[in-house]
């Protein structure tokens, strides 16, 4: 729910950026739309990365010598970014097709 509240909060507010600013300049609309869907992605990847077995094994080789590994985090906030990205292209599809 929160990652459609996200989503839908940044296409609301971009598209009435864009009503209020200019109208003649909506099809840059789209690319904006996709530049931030693509973000999301981007960033809930690189979270989700950062919380993964493999960079947990290695933050815990460099902090100390411990073999046992450290506890894994949950990925929350990088699903719904993941999923508010996605959500965010598809809006930016429907615009194309429109």
């Amino acid at each position: 729910m929160r990652s459609v509240l996200l989503a839908e909060g940044l296409v609301i507010a971009t598209i009435a950026v864009f009503r209020w600013l200019d109208p003649a300049k909506s099809p840059h609309m789209i690319d904006i739309l996709f530049l931030e869907g693509a973000v999301l992605i981007v960033a809930g990847g690189l979270c989700d990365l950062s919380q993964s077995i493999t960079f947990s094994q290695i933050r815990a080789l460099i902090k100390s010598n411990s073999t046992d590994p450290p506890p894994i985090k949950r990925t929350g906030s990088a699903g719904i970014l993941l999923i508010s990205g996605l959500l965010i292209c598809a809006h930016a599809v429907i615009w194309v097709w429109i």
